[in-house]
């Protein structure tokens, strides 16, 4: 029985969880390379953002960059980026031949993307529609919880990441087998595009930018911003504004400076902070 999202190279990585190799900040199966070349692109290659992803590789051997040091990434390996740990944003132009699996863990929904790389050029493919409902997999959000974590055997931990990781991929893949036939498409689009607008809100629109957010919905930015408009009756650029002025709002009540808003907001600076804030001041 063919699956819709991988083939038949990819699903034996998928399914043998036992050959994973885990990398992140508790746990590294792999040891640092040093490679001179990568680490001059990381410098201006690098981003965090307030929710936590992993990275599966599927095909094809390279290299990927997490909290500054460089790690191999071959067929099996795992990475996971804990919410606010730097990891490389993007790929150099000169990564080989791969297909790597992204999970973004958004708010109560778990997101995945096909990353795939060919002849240089970066493909994005969105076609994996699946959201897989994360209320029962509160062993991702315990394994990468600092005060869960707190005393607890490297060992525990892990396994406690690789069970939770090892459920969202067996959701993907046995969603892959499933007759979808009459399945309403919309009803799909406008359950991530909930999930990123609880993000937008919960996080005050920091880090929301559009290349980011379309990327993690899978679509392109033209499509990403069609879809966003329609379900959530207003442009990505103005929900954000919106976001962001509720939080200021909130942090002024609780007697915060404003340089320490324009942080808490992901502003590069005080001033960046002025120059968005300035107008809206006007208003009021």
């Amino acid at each position: 029985m063919k699956n819709r999202y991988f083939n038949e190279n990819v699903l034996p990585v998928l399914l043998r969880v036992r050959s994973w190799r885990l990398v992140g900040s508790v746990s590294a199966d792999s040891h640092s390379v040093a490679l001179p070349r990568h680490c001059r692109w990381m410098l201006t290659h690098q981003h965090a953002h307030p929710y936590a992803e992993a990275l599966i590789a599927l095909e094809g051997t390279t290299v990927y960059g997490l909290d500054n040091r460089i790690y191999p990434c071959r067929p099996g390996t795992v990475l996971v980026f804990e919410p606010g740990q730097a990891h490389d944003n993007g790929y150099p132009p000169w990564t080989p031949a791969i297909a790597h699996l992204w999970i973004s863990f958004m708010q109560d929904k778990a997101m995945a993307r096909l990353i795939v790389s060919r002849q240089g050029r970066i493909h994005a493919r969105g076609n994996i529609h699946c959201l897989v409902d994360l209320d029962h997999a509160g062993l991702w959000r315990q394994g990468t919880s600092s005060a869960f974590r707190a005393g607890l055997p490297v060992e525990l931990i892990r396994l406690r990441l690789l069970a939770a990781l090892a459920e969202v991929v067996a959701t993907l893949v046995e969603e892959g087998y499933r007759d979808t036939a009459g399945d309403p498409q919309h009803r799909f689009q406008r359950e991530k595009i909930e999930a990123i607008c609880r993000h937008i809100r919960e996080t005050g629109g920091a880090d929301a930018r559009l290349n980011h957010l379309a990327q993690i919905a899978g679509y392109s930015k033209f499509n990403f911003l069609r879809l966003f408009q329609r379900h959530a009756g207003q442009s990505i650029h103005a929900y954000v504004n919106q976001a962001r002025l509720r939080k200021v709002e909130a942090l002024l009540a609780r007697g915060l400076a404003l340089k320490a808003i324009a942080a808490e907001l992901g502003f590069s600076c005080p001033a960046a902070f002025s120059r968005w804030y300035r107008p809206f001041r006007k208003k009021a």
